[in-house]
């Protein structure tokens, strides 16, 4: 069960790597964006990064241990992806000093934003993305679930613009470049933390609100361009029936503290049982054959959204 973990948000970069081949694109930067939490990885040269160990539960979950986050440690091969809590959901809040926050805690699917009208009453990302006319009014899925934005006004003028003297659009944005900067730490541990250049990397935003975000994010973060895939909010959906597979043997020796004297040339190497390896070499893959799509992405410059 251990390999679950963090499989969807690693579907996700699969199919942002397959996009990536698809368009030529050799160094791309993954970002993620669902109700909860917002996921970021990287494309060098063609190739996913993977590590051998990575952390979870902690407020920067991420793989590389060269920046600590503080979150549990699981020893599995991963895909490396750096996960923050701020997506959607994540609620706008005021501290004891009057500064605005946004997230880690998230109204989820259900109360979810005020604007659903199912019984939430916290401004979250979402019903200030709204307020600004960034998400359509007239409903989601087609209209079949319909937003109520008189509601998320209310709320937000409540909760954040009146306490700190704002109006309602100075509000609504100010929350929408709160989430922008708390989503940014995960594109930044991905990159400029380990030394590389954004402005050599293109940006691929997906999941329900990654579009949402991905040009003022790619401005912001000095990126020349963003991608978006056409079916982004399902994009780690498909991807994880067809990923490219691969097997990881190890195993655990215990042995006395070696001698000073023994040369590394002498010291025994430990190596997998012909046991251990009995009947699961090679691995027998099944997969569903993947339907084609005429689709294609949208490219955009972060001066100009995509249409």
């Amino acid at each position: 069960p251990v390999f679950m973990i963090e499989s969807g948000p690693a579907a996700g970069v699969i199919a942002s790597h397959a996009l990536a081949r698809a368009q030529g694109i050799l160094n791309a930067i993954t970002f993620d964006m669902g109700g909860t939490t917002a996921k970021a990885s990287i494309i060098e040269n063609g190739a996913l990064n993977t590590a051998a160990e990575y952390e979870v539960g902690s407020a920067l979950s991420l793989v590389s241990r060269l920046i600590k986050g503080g979150g549990h440690l699981i020893r599995v091969p991963a895909i490396d992806v750096a996960e923050v809590g701020a997506g959607g959901g994540s609620i706008a809040w005021l501290d004891a000093g009057g500064a605005l926050h946004i997230g880690p805690r998230s109204a989820g699917a259900a109360p979810g934003p005020v604007c659903y009208d199912q019984g939430g009453a916290e401004v979250t990302s979402t019903d200030a993305n709204l307020v600004l006319g960034y998400i359509n009014s007239d409903g989601l899925v087609g209209g079949g679930m319909p937003l109520h934005r008189a509601k998320a006004e209310e709320a937000l003028r409540r909760q954040v613009a009146e306490p700190m003297g704002m109006t309602l659009m100075e509000a609504a944005y100010g929350v929408h470049l709160l989430a922008n900067s708390s989503m940014m730490r995960a594109v930044r541990a991905v990159s400029t933390e380990r030394g590389r250049d954004l402005r050599d990397y293109v940006l691929i935003a997906f999941g329900g609100g990654g579009p949402l975000h991905a040009c003022e994010m790619a401005r912001s973060l000095e990126m020349k361009e963003a991608v978006i895939p056409p079916p982004s909010p399902a994009s780690s959906a498909p991807s994880a029936c067809w990923p490219p597979t691969s097997s990881t043997i190890t195993s655990r020796r215990i042995s006395r503290r070696l001698r000073k004297s023994t040369s590394p040339a002498s010291t025994p190497r430990s190596r997998p049982s012909s046991a251990m390896c009995a009947g699961c070499w090679p691995p027998k893959v099944l997969r569903p054959k993947p339907s084609r799509s005429s689709a294609t992405p949208t490219c955009a410059t972060p001066g100009n959204p995509p249409s």
